[in-house]
């Protein structure tokens, strides 16, 4: 395996050239940032129904993921000897991960760093709760993709999640 730089993945789809191997990508994980739009309110009309409203406060949710980085591309491919016999199988995921080669992997949880992300969610949360004096409910329905945060190092956990939801 061996890397390969994504200008040249682009140069090689130009000019309708393959690659001697399999692009792969090795996983990374992040911090998906995600806000509520809207809310679910009481329909004064129609007792025991509800009216979905933007009028409300954007919530910041943050989950671990892990995607594809495709910054990072490899070439894998298997050099095998004059007159060796030889079987050579990869499986990737959806996203061009590789999950094995000739035997099965188990790729790493993350369930520590997301209970660690959770956790520093929660606290930011409790703050805006405590320090809020506007009249708006917070949004709870209809989450919208805001952007990646790299997951925190241990001494900037403090620090984790300054993305704020759009306005």
């Amino acid at each position: 395996m061996e890397p390969l730089s994504p200008d040249r993945i682009a140069a090689d789809y130009r000019a309708d050239a393959a690659e001697q191997g399999i692009i792969v990508y090795r996983p990374i994980q992040l911090v998906e940032v995600d806000a509520f739009q809207q809310v679910n309110l009481p329909d004064s009309s129609k007792p025991g129904s509800t009216l979905l409203s933007g009028n409300c406060k954007p919530v910041v949710t943050r989950k671990v993921v892990t995607i594809a980085d495709a910054n990072h591309p490899y070439l894998l491919h298997y050099k095998h000897g004059l007159f060796e016999a030889y079987s050579f199988s990869a499986t990737l995921n959806s996203d061009g991960i590789l999950t094995a080669i000739n035997t099965q992997s188990t790729p790493d949880q993350g369930k520590t760093l997301q209970n660690l992300a959770g956790a520093a969610s929660t606290a930011g949360n409790l703050t805006k709760l405590f320090s809020t004096s506007e009249a708006k409910p917070d949004c709870t329905v209809t989450p919208v993709f805001v952007g990646y945060e790299h997951l925190p190092a241990a001494d900037s956990i403090p620090d984790f999640g300054k993305t704020a939801a759009p306005q």
